[in-house]
């Protein structure tokens, strides 16, 4: 069995990283496994793939670039994938595309986000928002099996493509016992002490929220000002977010850490992790830090949320968009060392009973057609 994996890049994120632990989960089951980046992969996350793994980046400035198709093309001529699997929408788009040249026995797309949300107005332009979506309708229906990692976006998809593909729901996954191994790298950490350990991780753009944890944390403090916020992440909004940090006077309450490759020392630190997010596929950081114990607050945002937690069980929930809902929480939360404590033993053990890659190997095997090995 030859394996293609197409993914429009390959940068520090957590579509990219729910890619890397996918190729980690099926090499063994097959002969030969590529990943093929259309555009840049950055050296870091390169290093993250298995050893038998084979990366071409193509390097490509755009995922509409003809030029790109045909260096595709080319490639998969040579590469002769059985199972060729898109990873997002753009990759999806361009996996129809090679198979319509190129022979595949079974062509798998796989959506890593909340479809409606990413291409909603506001998002991207309208022509370009029609023509995805047009596309999406017209070339997924080409493929045997189209998969999303929320039971939302696979109703959503089922509905909006139509068509003969199966539709099947392939959430992220962990692996427990490399997260515990990474966790225990040693990290320079903040040495604080009789305060709550509060951490929020991700890209700081608008999708992730972190303007609506300032503006929470800015009331926290208001009651409790010794409590602190570390963030760890890099993106566009920094400078917007620093200035947000300035104006409600945070300075000191907020540690900056910036983009690092094993964030899981820090969640490992932490008492409790905080995920404002807007909307999100199926959020990574709360099913890392729920994986190694971590108490979590999570907005409750249309699609992963509630799945992860339980329906708030296994972490608490908050309306999204909504500060003073969010720093309520932080505050009745935080206040308990044993609440924290306890929920944090709760979530990791319902995250390696239902998301651990021991349970997920076989459903992986069954959903892309491979032979699952023990």
């Amino acid at each position: 069995m030859r394996v293609v994996v197409l993914t429009s890049g390959l940068g520090v994120g957590g579509a990219e990283r729910s890619l890397i632990k996918l190729v980690h989960l099926i090499a063994p089951m097959v002969d030969r496994i590529d990943v093929v980046c259309l555009a840049t992969a950055d050296s870091r996350m390169v290093s993250e793939l298995p050893a038998e793994a084979r990366l071409h980046a193509l390097n490509g400035r755009s995922s509409a670039s003809p030029w790109l198709w045909l260096r595709t093309i080319r490639l998969m001529k040579d590469l002769r994938p059985d199972l060729l699997l898109g990873w997002s929408t753009y990759a999806n788009l361009v996996a129809v595309l090679v198979s319509l040249v190129v022979p595949v026995t079974r062509l798998v797309l796989s959506e890593r986000n909340y479809v409606p949300r990413v291409f909603g107005h506001g998002n991207v332009s309208g022509l370009r928002r029609w023509l995805v979506l047009a596309l999406m309708r017209r070339f997924y229906r080409r493929a045997n099996v189209v998969t999303a990692n929320s039971r939302d976006n696979v109703r959503f998809l089922r509905r909006y493509i139509g068509g003969k593909p199966e539709y099947r729901l392939l959430p992220n996954t962990v692996d427990l016992a490399v997260l515990n191994a990474r966790a225990n790298e040693e990290v320079p950490m903040p040495e604080w002490s009789g305060v709550p350990r509060i951490l929020a991780v991700g890209r700081l753009d608008y999708q992730k929220g972190f303007d609506i944890l300032l503006r929470a944390f800015a009331q926290v403090r208001e009651s409790r000002p010794d409590w602190r916020l570390v963030i760890v992440g890099e993106g566009p909004e920094r400078a917007r977010l620093q200035a947000l940090c300035r104006d409600l006077a945070l300075q000191e309450a907020v540690h900056w850490v910036g983009e690092v490759t094993n964030p899981y020392p820090y969640f490992k630190w932490a008492d409790l992790v905080v995920v404002p997010s807007r909307y999100e596929g199926f959020p990574n950081v709360p099913l890392e830090a729920m994986s190694l114990g971590r108490a979590v607050i999570c907005a409750d945002f249309r699609t992963g949320a509630r799945e992860l937690t339980g329906n708030g069980q296994y972490g608490w929930l908050v309306p999204v968009g909504d500060p003073q809902a969010l720093a309520r929480k932080i505050l009745q939360v935080g206040a308990s060392a044993e609440t924290m404590r306890a929920m944090g033993v709760s979530a990791r053990a319902f995250i390696k009973e239902n998301y651990d890659v021991a349970t997920m190997r076989a459903r992986y095997a069954e959903v892309l057609g491979l032979r699952c090995t023990p």
